[in-house]
């Protein structure tokens, strides 16, 4: 399938030119230990990486080799280059089922052999989850059951109220919805595509300002060098225009490389502390890689499980950055992970940089469209298409303004 193929299913909802400064690789120079290792450089703080989980600490540096180094992140020196403009597509396969099952159907006929999750996609079944005022619960936790009592998913609702079940086989299902003390079931029949659970008493209440918690998970392989380094000039300006939006945010990282490589995963908590942030975002660079496939399951797998995630009265976001399909030879494959973050209700909103191949996007449009979330994919030249331009730090307030908004409602 050519590229015209690849992008098919995706509206230019919006196209925008990212014409922000992209930094020139400088000389890395070293990487901080499994546990209590030190890197090169900087303000005289290191980093702490117990069990892939990271923390800064005071502490002197002590100069490596990148070939000694043990597991933390490379650190770069950058210089500014010119800005390489890229312009962006943007879809919401949910709100275009129709023409995204036809994607679906085109993919599986170019690529039959492809190594991806076969999701019943047709089969999707839409759950939403009100209070006795008709208000939209995110946070209710949802279980699935077959007719013979069998749990056959969980899930929690997103912002909004909804979460999406994906049966192998039309079926009828009972939906037990839980918040807090509220407990409602409802049947799902087998020919019903979407179901309401209506909890009593008016249990949601939305806190003011939202809670936000907006976890950027990132493929820190060599050829994402561009996509860090633009994400480190602006980060100042996400946090700012994030809380401009009426948000209370919290923000945290997760690195997925590769096996092999320095290190296959390292996640740095949520934190309300912009310059905590950025500072973490600052030391990491690219780096790694080689084959085209990337451990992108244990990436997912470890941004769900590891970061302090706030309590339900929260949306809770994972913005994934890679150019590159997930491993389908490991053990944990991208699918199980997908199923942790759709029982948490961490929703996925997956951006495909450039160089993203025809069964990448298809990895990524699949996270986004099973999480209620938006794809959008990035490109140094998109052909045709209205559009405005739109930096860097707008486009990823903008995904996050639209979740703070559902939670609002």
């Amino acid at each position: 399938m050519g590229r015209s193929k690849a992008m098919a299913g995706i509206s230019l909802v919006s196209v925008m030119a990212l014409g922000l400064a992209a930094c020139a690789a400088g000389s890395p120079t070293s990487a901080s230990k499994e546990s209590g290792g030190t890197a090169a450089g900087g303000t005289g703080r290191r980093w702490d990486c117990p069990g892939g989980r990271c923390t800064w600490s005071d502490g002197p540096r002590t100069a490596k080799s990148r070939a000694g180094a043990g597991g933390g992140p490379t650190i770069q020196r950058n210089q500014p280059s010119q800005p390489v403009p890229y312009l962006a597509a943007s879809v919401d396969d949910n709100e275009q089922w129709n023409e995204y099952q036809g994607y679906v159907s085109e993919f599986a006929g170019a690529y039959p052999d492809a190594a991806v999750d076969d999701t019943f996609t047709a089969n999707r079944r839409v759950i939403t989850v009100q209070d006795a005022t008709g208000g939209a619960v995110f946070g209710a936790d949802l279980m699935i059951t077959d007719e013979s009592g069998r749990n056959v998913a969980s899930l929690r609702t997103y912002a909004g109220g909804r979460a999406l079940f994906f049966p192998e086989q039309p079926a009828d299902f009972t939906v037990t919805a839980a918040y807090g003390s509220s407990i409602a079931k409802a049947t799902l029949r087998r020919d019903q595509a979407a179901v309401t659970v209506t909890l009593d008493g008016a249990v949601r209440a939305a806190a003011n300002p939202i809670a936000v918690d907006v976890l950027f998970l990132l493929d820190a392989t060599a050829s994402m060098a561009d996509e860090i380094d633009r994400l480190k000039a602006n980060v100042a300006s996400i946090v700012s225009k994030v809380r401009a939006g009426g948000a209370n945010p919290r923000f945290g990282l997760t690195l997925y490389r590769d096996r092999g490589d320095l290190f296959g995963t390292r996640t740095f908590d949520l934190t309300s502390d912009a310059s905590a942030f950025s500072a973490a975002l600052g030391e990491v660079v690219a780096d790694g890689g080689g084959d085209t496939p990337e451990d992108l399951a244990t990436g997912l797998r470890d941004a769900v499980a590891k970061p302090s995630w706030r309590n339900d009265a929260t949306a809770k976001l994972v913005v994934l950055v890679g150019d590159a399909p997930a491993h389908a030879d490991y053990e944990l494959g991208y699918a199980q992970a997908l199923r942790s973050a759709q029982a948490a209700g961490i929703k996925v909103l997956a951006v495909g940089a450039p160089g993203v191949d025809t069964v990448g996007q298809y990895v990524f449009r699949q996270l986004s469209e099973q999480t209620l979330g938006r794809y959008v994919s990035l490109a140094v030249e998109v052909s045709g298409g209205p559009g405005r331009a739109v930096a860097l730090d707008e486009l990823v307030a903008t995904l996050v303004d639209a979740e703070v908004k559902a939670a609002a409602r």
